[in-house]
């Protein structure tokens, strides 16, 4: 899933993320603009598929049981938690940690 657009850009987040299903990637781009007191543009959001499934296929053999067979190969799928925020000022050579394991740090 994607978010971009004009008011992405304004935001300051615009960017994709690979998830599960479209309402994941709306509560992960919800979360992150909820840290700096914003809420998402409805029409930034954009979700694909693979247009070629077969494009994660092994070609490589392996032995099972003693039988030569070729996996399927799958984008792994694994759980994603969104862990820090760091407001990085390069005119100030500063950064200032915003969010540290689900603790809000600064306002």
């Amino acid at each position: 899933m994607s978010y971009s657009g004009q008011i992405a850009r304004l935001q300051g987040l615009e960017g994709y993320a690979y998830v599960r299903n479209q309402k994941d990637g709306i509560d992960l781009f919800t979360a992150i603009l909820k840290i700096i007191d914003t809420i998402p543009d409805k029409d930034g959001f954009n979700l694909t598929t693979s247009t070629s499934p077969t494009k994660y296929k092994k070609e490589k053999e392996i032995i099972v049981a003693g039988k030569s067979v070729i996996p399927a190969e799958k984008r792994p799928i694994a759980d994603c938690y969104f862990d820090s925020a760091t407001l990085r000022l390069p005119l100030m050579n500063k950064s200032i940690p915003l969010v540290k394991k689900n603790v809000i740090l600064y306002k």
